[in-house]
């Protein structure tokens, strides 16, 4: 009879074997499966190994049946044997992620006009051991969206994710109603669970509102209504760039006009009377008139 015999640890699993490998002398697996020689001699020895499972394994509450076959090589016959293993995984819960605003007045939606900006922070949470969060942005660039300056990253973290959109919302945007569609995801052991949300975005016509200027002049010098700039407190529409201020007589006689928006109109050289003026803008001109006192 030889001295050294080798004796082997199968993992077999319907029907298939899940590890095997050699070792050298003397024999201690502490991860896996494996096989070694025996110390030399005729002396008794034992082959350990440690039985490992992936931090997916049973999620589900799956069960496994597994053999455990113990075998040696020894001279003459060599032997085997063969214990049977059920092993039976606690479900771990697996609950829908939960998309949250940094701000809960984010919910109730955005009312803006062009030249404005949405702006806010959402946060993705799921709790559930091992899971890796998303959240992110659907199609912000398509549809009635498309050609929209939004921005959005895509981040993805252990457990809780936060992002920001911006919109700068600019002067080609319609005016209606825009759903801004928001998703968070929760995925552990390649399964994956979202929760969608949208974000209602109501864009106005543009402001064409102003803050009419005191319609009349009195140049006496008293520090009061000296002069006449109405372009002063005008809110001009989003991109409306300021092109001329022109003033008339009421028989339409021209007498002030300058390209300078800050431009004031003293009344020099002009009897007492009503005047017109036309504030003349890219988009649009806009008409009034001031009263002269002397």
């Amino acid at each position: 009879m030889r001295d050294v015999s080798t004796i082997r640890l199968e993992v077999s699993h319907r029907g298939r074997t899940t590890n095997s490998a050699a070792f050298g002398n003397p024999v201690f697996v502490d991860s896996g499966f494996g096989g070694g020689t025996v110390n030399p001699g005729g002396r008794r020895d034992t082959l350990t190994a440690r039985l490992c499972f992936d931090d997916c394994f049973g999620r589900d509450g799956a069960e496994l049946r597994l053999a455990l076959i113990v075998a040696d090589r020894a001279c003459p016959v060599p032997q085997r044997d063969t214990v049977w293993l059920t092993v039976q995984a606690r479900a771990i819960p697996d609950t829908p992620p939960v998309l949250t605003f940094a701000d809960a007045a984010t919910a109730g939606g955005y009312t803006v006009r062009p030249g404005q900006q949405v702006a806010f922070d959402f946060v993705g949470t799921d709790l559930d051991p091992g899971t890796r969060v998303t959240v992110r942005g659907i199609d912000l660039a398509t549809g009635p969206l498309a050609g929209a300056r939004i921005d959005c990253p895509r981040r993805t973290a252990d457990r809780t994710a936060t992002t920001r959109l911006t919109w700068d919302v600019d002067c080609a945007m319609p005016p209606g109603d825009y759903d801004l569609h928001l998703q968070t995801q929760g995925e552990a052991c390649g399964r994956a669970m979202v929760v969608d949300t949208l974000v209602r975005v109501t864009v106005l016509p543009l402001d064409t509102s102003r803050v009419l200027p005191p319609n009349v002049v009195t140049p006496n010098a008293d520090g009061r209504n000296d002069d006449f700039s109405p372009a002063a407190g005008l809110k001009p529409a989003c991109g409306a760039e300021f092109r001329r201020l022109r003033i008339f007589s009421r028989w339409g006689r021209e007498v002030f006009s300058s390209p300078d928006r800050l431009a004031t109109w003293s009344a020099d050289n002009v009897a007492a009377g009503l005047y017109y003026y036309f504030l003349e803008y890219s988009d649009r001109t806009y008409k009034g008139w001031v009263q002269v006192v002397r």
